[in-house]
């Protein structure tokens, strides 16, 4: 079973592009070479830049450059940040969703996008015991800019259980901004897109019902798996900033 994602966007979308699964102990090395697992054949890119190891919930990375540190950032909003220093081997990266840059310039495929979907999280309030700990149904952490797109496409069916109103992608961006969570950056419709793609997909996999589906079953499944099982309460309605649900007719599933 993988624990990692590994993808190289096309121009820059992170939508699109090659993409690997890891499992631990699995390797990927990246860098200008052509007999590299992640062929980037971009000028100021080393032949051999470095490699990806996956682990059971985390990932490690090597930085092959004599000189130059590797920088590893969370693509979760908060600007967080990490420097691999040269020639550094197996270096832990914690962050659930990240980039790795691959020099000062943002060139487009000048960075390699890491995903690792396998955190665990114990039950809140669970100290270990002899029988060890018990691991949550859905490892979904609740101060990532994920599950505060989750609690907003949540938010009108947690007020009004008979509403059957899934908001669109602006509406979420809207809805969101000015969390602390998210900083002073907000978020795009297109950065909702991404996450809930991601939940979708690498958290709770979701299966595609097909047979003509609605054209935006991800959003419509993602409230009822969350509503029933109690990812989200009405406790986490307190992750959003003031205001309430914005609703625009155009964005209906």
């Amino acid at each position: 079973m993988y624990t990692v994602v590994v993808r190289l966007p096309d121009d820059g979308d992170p939508d699109s592009g090659p993409e690997w699964e890891l499992g631990p102990g699995e390797t990927l090395d990246f860098g200008r070479a052509e007999t590299a697992d992640i062929h980037i054949p971009i000028s100021t890119v080393s032949r051999s830049a470095g490699r990806i190891t996956a682990a059971r919930d985390h990932w490690l990375v090597d930085n092959h450059h004599e000189s130059r540190p590797l920088v590893v950032e969370s693509l979760d909003g908060g600007g967080e940040f990490v420097k691999v220093p040269p020639r550094r081997v197996e270096y832990p990266v914690a962050f659930e969703l990240s980039r790795i840059l691959l020099g000062p310039e943002r060139v487009p495929g000048a960075a390699v996008h890491v995903y690792a979907p396998a955190h665990r999280y114990a039950d809140p309030g669970e100290r270990p015991s002899e029988g060890g700990t018990t691991v949550v149904m859905a490892n979904l952490n609740q101060e990532a800019t994920y599950f505060l797109v989750l609690v907003a496409l949540c938010e009108a069916r947690l007020l009004d259980g008979s509403s059957v109103a899934v908001p669109g992608d602006r509406d979420i961006a809207e809805r969101i901004a000015g969390s602390p969570i998210l900083g002073p950056k907000g978020l795009s419709s297109r950065g909702v897109q991404f996450h809930i793609d991601y939940m979708a997909t690498r958290k709770l996999h979701l299966a595609d019902p097909g047979g003509g589906a609605r054209k935006h079953w991800r959003r419509a499944q993602l409230v009822d798996m969350a509503l029933k099982w109690n990812y989200v309460t009405n406790d986490h309605l307190a992750l959003l900033p003031p205001g309430g649900p914005q609703h625009h007719p155009h964005d209906e599933p």
